[in-house]
């Protein structure tokens, strides 16, 4: 028999009820009868409707953890109950898969399309295999990667850049305008007013060319030229390695750290790697603190979270890794 649940907020708390009948989470508010209006337009009343998609609620928890929903001002006009509940609605309508995790890389595995998870669930996975699992030393491996291939993987994000279409628009209206200006001036044939238009598209194509190959080039320079695999070693004498690879996070577990080094996502890995730095103490305990760190902690200049696509997420937590410092120990004497 299914359950039904409500989680709802207002300028209080976070509530969130389950009962076998729709009804009591429904129309009632923490056992009470929820307070309604007099006309039809404010009783309660459905508005959408969205599959599950195998969300489960644990997972909802999760993203109204790392959102941090909890944690932010509730106001009428911005922060509302209705932009909760749109928040909430839009996690199980458009969510997709974003991270590879391998609970056990060097183990068979029937199918590895078990492997992608909705970020929301991976949290529940790496608590419960890597929560008992204390790490103590970081290894950081690297891979020298050629321009051109940095180039190849980055182009999909170059078509998808909405300042290239902005400027295409504009550059058509430019073109329209320049056509009808030219074609009004004597002693401009038909052949010389396209050749010029032909010019002016020649030199924009250029311009696009130069702007973001430079753009690609400083990004490259800044640590793109290099992929980036952390591996962390656990008391228990287990293995976990993280990496990105285009814009999706790879998480492995292992009992063996060769299986780590010389694959990746049960293939072999195309360049070898390098080991660029150890750590025998690392700055997280645990799994659970390495992913708090990229699904919650991380934010940018402007003190927004960011998401775990962003190009930069393990260079983000390689540098982390560079400030490392001495855990403070209590003793007793």
């Amino acid at each position: 028999m299914n359950w039904w649940w409500s989680i709802e907020k207002n300028m209080e708390r976070i509530t969130i009820q389950r009962s076998r009948d729709i009804e009591s989470v429904r129309d009632m508010y923490q056992r009470e009868k929820r307070t309604t209006g007099p006309s039809p337009w404010t009783w309660i009343r459905k508005i959408k409707t969205t599959q599950g998609r195998n969300t489960t609620i644990n997972e909802l928890i999760n993203y109204i953890w790392r959102k941090d929903v909890l944690n932010k001002g509730y106001h009428v006009l911005s922060a509302n109950c209705q932009e909760f509940a749109a928040l909430l609605f839009d996690r199980i309508n458009l969510f997709h898969d974003r991270v590879y995790f391998d609970e056990a890389a060097d183990q068979p595995r029937s199918s590895a399309n078990s492997c992608y998870m909705t970020v929301d669930k991976v949290l529940d996975e790496v608590q419960r295999y890597g929560g008992s699992e204390t790490l103590i030393k970081l290894k950081i491996y690297k891979a020298n990667i050629l321009f051109k291939n940095y180039v190849g993987h980055e182009y999909p994000r170059i078509k998808a850049f909405p300042l290239l279409s902005e400027t295409t628009c504009a550059m058509l209206i430019l073109t329209f305008l320049f056509y009808i200006l030219l074609s009004e001036v004597n002693g401009f044939t038909e052949t010389s007013t396209l050749i010029i238009l032909l010019v002016l598209w020649l030199s924009y194509f250029i311009a696009v060319v130069l702007v973001y190959v430079s753009a690609l080039s400083l990004q490259w320079c800044r640590g793109g030229k290099y992929h980036i695999v952390m591996i962390f070693e656990t008391k228990e004498g287990t293995y976990w390695s993280s990496e990105q690879l285009k814009t999706r996070l790879v998480i492995h577990r292992a009992k063996n750290k060769d299986v780590l080094l010389n694959e990746c996502q049960r293939h072999p890995r195309c360049i070898p790697l390098k080991e660029s730095k150890t750590a025998v103490r690392t700055y997280w305990n645990d799994m659970n603190e390495v992913m708090e760190y990229f699904f919650k902690d991380k934010k940018n200049k402007n003190d927004v979270f960011q998401s775990v696509v962003d190009v930069n997420v393990i260079s983000s937590l390689y540098n982390k890794s560079k400030r490392i410092t001495p855990r403070r120990e209590i003793v007793d004497v």
